[in-house]
């Protein structure tokens, strides 16, 4: 019989369901099995996304009027992003000014995408946002 404590504490150290599972001579699925009987979850099959480091980790902080950097991935379009594709400045708002109204987005003032100074950021309505971004455009 295997100790369940111990899967689970292995799981919580960041290791994958695959590792945990060779270590106690029992499957991913067993150790995923485990993990639901405690009302826990195991990533995706081949060990899911990597666990990534808090998120003040990734900040690059400088002044509080200038922008911040982000050492995290960059979209595409130039954002920061964060979780399974989630925009990293979403979370810092959220983190540092409580959640985003209903029917807001947030809006970077420096017009700098990978932004994430809780300073450059603000809760505006689609159509503000938008008209903003296009005046910034013309100037």
């Amino acid at each position: 019989m295997v100790d369940q404590d111990a899967v689970v504490a292995a799981v919580d150290e960041g290791r994958s369901g695959a590792d945990v599972g060779r270590q106690f001579g029992i499957t991913r699925e067993r150790v995923r099995q485990i993990l639901l009987a405690r009302g826990r979850r195991l990533g995706p099959v081949g060990g899911g996304p990597p666990r990534l480091p808090p998120l003040e980790d990734l900040v690059i902080r400088r002044g509080s009027d200038e922008c911040w950097g982000w050492r995290g991935n960059i979209s595409q379009a130039g954002y920061a992003t964060w979780r399974h594709g989630h925009t990293a400045y979403r979370a810092i708002y959220e983190a540092e000014r409580g959640a985003i109204p209903q029917g807001l987005e947030i809006d970077h003032l420096c017009r700098n995408r990978g932004c994430v100074n809780p300073n450059h950021l603000e809760a505006v309505t689609r159509s503000e946002n938008v008209r903003r971004g296009w005046a910034a455009r013309r100037a």
